[in-house]
């Protein structure tokens, strides 16, 4: 009893989602970074073009399934004020457009990518991010989820047929056809499993249900999120360093945090219902640590380039 009277209180004036995802900012900036990065090494240095396109469409994936959880945040009010619904609908496919369009041209870019093999993180994009949508559009979450798996199917079948031709070119053809083989093994099980687990995460009438959803929609989601695209951010910055001044940092740094999605997605939070005034304080304190960190990291990677 008095753990509920806890955990109603704490909603009462805290967003979890929020809370969560301000927080992993702050940890990774300070922390994370040199925890997962080895010391001497930038993220663009450990990737190769194989992890680039995992970790775009590990982005891709759960900023739509975000995209999604948020538009359902705002579906009680479609009769009332269906003008708002339309509205947000727009700017949460817009925010989803913007990055999508910012994440390939970053890795044209970067080129962590061969010219001749940019099209299939362009083709993953066009399934898996409307996969979120489905997600969050439809009234019942169950069908809503096998819904986007569905779509998440299509794109995986591609997927391997796709990565076949990459994994033979790269590894030899027994190599190449083994390892095509094992993803799609484990990407069947995979899906498998997640069919299974919406029938058992939208079931209303179970208690542990309840804790499932918040685990994994108030916890690592916004974990998620915040790394994946706190990482890429530091892609994207990585490789503008060499060709910048000190007068570029600021307005460089804030650009990259509005195309890459930490700043729209962070106000896309706050908006969604319920609003807690309490989250719009931490998020500003969250993105301020994250702001001069990354700054400060700029800054050292300037100085090592002179």
């Amino acid at each position: 009893m008095m753990l509920k009277t806890v955990t109603a209180t704490f909603a009462k004036y805290v967003n979890l989602d929020e809370l969560v995802y301000d927080i992993t900012l702050v940890l990774l900036a300070v922390f994370f970074r040199g925890m997962i990065v080895p010391q001497g090494k930038t993220v663009l240095e450990i990737l190769n073009p194989a992890s680039a396109i995992v970790t775009v469409c590990v982005i891709y994936f759960f900023v739509s399934i975000l995209l999604g959880s948020l538009y359902r945040r705002f579906s009680p009010y479609k009769e009332k004020h269906p003008v708002l619904i339309n509205i947000v609908t727009f700017v949460l496919f817009a925010t989803a457009g913007v990055l999508y369009i910012a994440i390939n041209e970053n890795l044209r870019g970067l080129r962590l990518l061969a010219a001749e093999n940019m099209y299939i993180p362009y083709i993953a994009g066009i399934f898996v991010m409307p996969a979120g949508f489905l997600f969050g559009s439809s009234d019942n979450s169950s069908e809503g989820c096998r819904s986007a798996a569905v779509m998440i199917s299509i794109a995986a079948g591609l997927a391997v047929f796709i990565s076949f031709f990459y994994f033979v070119e790269e590894y030899g053809w027994l190599a190449g056809t083994g390892i095509t083989l094992g993803g799609a093994g484990v990407y069947t099980l995979l899906l498998i499993g997640a069919l299974y687990l919406s029938k058992k995460l939208f079931n209303e009438e179970s208690k542990a249900a309840g804790v499932l959803r918040t685990v994994l929609f108030g916890i690592l989601l916004p974990v998620i999120i915040a790394i994946i695209l706190g990482f890429w951010q530091e892609i994207s910055i990585i490789g503008q360093a060499a060709g910048m001044n000190a007068g570029d940092i600021v307005p460089r740094v804030l650009s990259s945090l509005g195309f890459y999605g930490i700043i729209p997605l962070r106000i896309l939070m706050a908006a969604a219902p319920p609003y807690r005034i309490v989250n719009t304080g931490v998020g500003l304190a969250s993105l301020t640590v994250y702001f001069f960190t990354l700054r400060s990291f700029i800054e050292s990677l300037i100085a090592g380039v002179r």
